[in-house]
C-alpha cells in the first residue's frame, strides 16, 4: 500500500509525553458487555492504527463494532455514531508514534 505525502507530515510529528499518554485503551461499558477503543503500532512505529472492538459477554471474542453488536451489549443508539467520531479523532490526533531523535557525531576539530 503506498504511503500518502499528508501521512508521511503527520508520521514526523514529535508527540509530547501528554500526548503520548493518549496511546491507551479506552472503553464504554454495559452490563451486557464494553465496547473498546485500543492503538495497534505497525510499521516499527510509523503508523497508528486505531480499532474499534466489541466484546459481548459469554462470547468468545471480540467483534467489530455496528448497530447490531451495540444493540446486543443494550448500548444506547447514539453509541455507533460517536464510536465512528471518536476513532476518526483518536486517528488524527495520534497517527504515527513519534521518531527517535537522531544523533550525529560532531566534526572533529
Amino acid at each position: 500500500m503506498p504511503e500518502r505525502p499528508d501521512f508521511l507530515e503527520r508520521a514526523k510529528h514529535e508527540l509530547s509525553a501528554a500526548e503520548l499518554s493518549g496511546l491507551t485503551v479506552y472503553q464504554a461499558s454495559t452490563d451486557r458487555g464494553s465496547v473498546l477503543f485500543m492503538p495497534v503500532i505497525k510499521g516499527m512505529g510509523r503508523e497508528v492504527r486505531w480499532m474499534g472492538r466489541v466484546h459481548i459477554k459469554g462470547a468468545a471474542g471480540p467483534l467489530p463494532i455496528s448497530r447490531a453488536t451495540l444493540q446486543a451489549i443494550s448500548a444506547p443508539d447514539d453509541w455507533a455514531d460517536k464510536a465512528k467520531t471518536f476513532l476518526q479523532a483518536l486517528q488524527s490526533e495520534y497517527p504515527a508514534l513519534p521518531a527517535f531523535p537522531e544523533r550525529r557525531a560532531l566534526p572533529e576539530g
